[in-house]
Protein backbone atom coordinates (compact mmCIF):
# COMPACT_ATOMS: atom_id res chain seq x y z
CA UNK A 1 0.00 0.00 0.00
CA UNK A 2 1.48 3.36 -1.02
CA UNK A 3 1.28 6.70 0.68
CA UNK A 4 -0.57 9.43 -1.12
CA UNK A 5 0.26 13.01 -0.45
CA UNK A 6 -1.89 15.93 -1.43
CA UNK A 7 -0.37 19.19 -2.56
CA UNK A 8 -0.97 20.57 0.93
CA UNK A 9 0.72 17.70 2.76
CA UNK A 10 4.10 18.58 4.16
CA UNK A 11 6.73 16.20 5.33
CA UNK A 12 8.95 17.67 7.99
CA UNK A 13 11.98 16.13 9.53
CA UNK A 14 14.03 17.27 12.45
CA UNK A 15 17.38 18.68 11.41
CA UNK A 16 20.13 16.14 11.96
CA UNK A 17 22.77 17.54 14.31
CA UNK A 18 26.38 17.78 13.27
CA UNK A 19 28.46 16.59 16.20
CA UNK A 20 31.69 18.42 16.79
CA UNK A 21 34.25 16.98 19.18
CA UNK A 22 37.63 17.77 20.65
CA UNK A 23 39.28 21.06 19.87
CA UNK A 24 37.72 23.70 17.65
CA UNK A 25 40.74 25.94 17.34
CA UNK A 26 43.50 27.02 14.99
CA UNK A 27 44.72 23.45 14.56
CA UNK A 28 41.31 22.17 13.36
CA UNK A 29 39.71 25.29 11.88
CA UNK A 30 40.24 24.46 8.21
CA UNK A 31 38.64 21.02 8.49
CA UNK A 32 35.76 22.21 10.68
CA UNK A 33 35.11 25.17 8.38
CA UNK A 34 35.07 22.98 5.26
CA UNK A 35 32.72 20.46 6.88
CA UNK A 36 30.30 23.08 8.14
CA UNK A 37 30.28 25.11 4.92
CA UNK A 38 29.56 21.91 2.98
CA UNK A 39 26.69 21.16 5.39
CA UNK A 40 25.23 24.64 4.85
CA UNK A 41 25.40 24.16 1.09
CA UNK A 42 24.15 20.56 0.97
CA UNK A 43 21.23 20.66 3.42
CA UNK A 44 18.11 22.66 4.21
CA UNK A 45 16.56 24.07 7.35
CA UNK A 46 18.49 25.18 10.39
CA UNK A 47 22.04 23.95 10.80
CA UNK A 48 22.18 22.22 14.19
CA UNK A 49 25.57 21.87 15.85
CA UNK A 50 25.96 19.50 18.79
CA UNK A 51 28.88 20.75 20.88
CA UNK A 52 28.61 18.26 23.78
CA UNK A 53 32.02 16.72 23.01
CA UNK A 54 33.89 19.98 22.29
CA UNK A 55 36.72 20.37 24.79
CA UNK A 56 38.25 23.64 23.62
CA UNK A 57 37.07 26.62 21.60
CA UNK A 58 39.48 29.48 20.87
CA UNK A 59 39.20 32.75 18.95
CA UNK A 60 39.82 31.01 15.62
CA UNK A 61 37.07 28.48 16.43
CA UNK A 62 34.73 31.33 17.32
CA UNK A 63 35.53 32.86 13.94
CA UNK A 64 34.65 29.59 12.23
CA UNK A 65 31.28 29.48 14.01
CA UNK A 66 30.53 33.10 13.12
CA UNK A 67 31.56 32.52 9.50
CA UNK A 68 29.22 29.54 9.27
CA UNK A 69 26.46 31.62 10.85
CA UNK A 70 26.97 34.39 8.28
CA UNK A 71 26.98 31.91 5.40
CA UNK A 72 23.81 30.19 6.64
CA UNK A 73 22.11 33.51 7.43
CA UNK A 74 22.89 34.72 3.89
CA UNK A 75 20.98 31.70 2.59
CA UNK A 76 18.04 32.38 4.88
CA UNK A 77 18.95 29.63 7.34
CA UNK A 78 19.60 29.60 11.04
CA UNK A 79 22.30 27.97 13.14
CA UNK A 80 21.51 26.29 16.46
CA UNK A 81 24.09 25.33 19.07
CA UNK A 82 22.91 22.42 21.18
CA UNK A 83 24.24 20.58 24.23
CA UNK A 84 26.88 23.21 24.85
CA UNK A 85 29.18 22.34 27.78
CA UNK A 86 29.44 25.01 30.50
CA UNK A 87 33.07 25.82 29.67
CA UNK A 88 32.24 26.39 25.99
CA UNK A 89 29.11 28.39 26.92
CA UNK A 90 31.32 30.61 29.08
CA UNK A 91 33.63 31.25 26.10
CA UNK A 92 30.63 32.10 23.93
CA UNK A 93 29.31 34.52 26.56
CA UNK A 94 32.65 36.22 27.21
CA UNK A 95 33.25 36.75 23.49
CA UNK A 96 29.64 37.93 23.08
CA UNK A 97 29.12 35.40 20.30
CA UNK A 98 26.19 34.11 22.38
CA UNK A 99 24.31 37.27 21.43
CA UNK A 100 24.09 35.88 17.90
CA UNK A 101 24.47 32.14 18.43
CA UNK A 102 22.38 31.31 21.48
CA UNK A 103 23.54 28.02 22.99
CA UNK A 104 21.44 25.46 24.82
CA UNK A 105 22.91 23.66 27.84
CA UNK A 106 24.59 20.27 27.76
Amino acid sequence: MGVRMSSTTRVTTKPRPIRLSGRVDASTAADVRATLHRAVTDSTGPLVLDLAAVTQLDAVGLGVLMGVYERAHGLGRGVELRRVPPRIAFTLRMSRVSRVLRPTAA
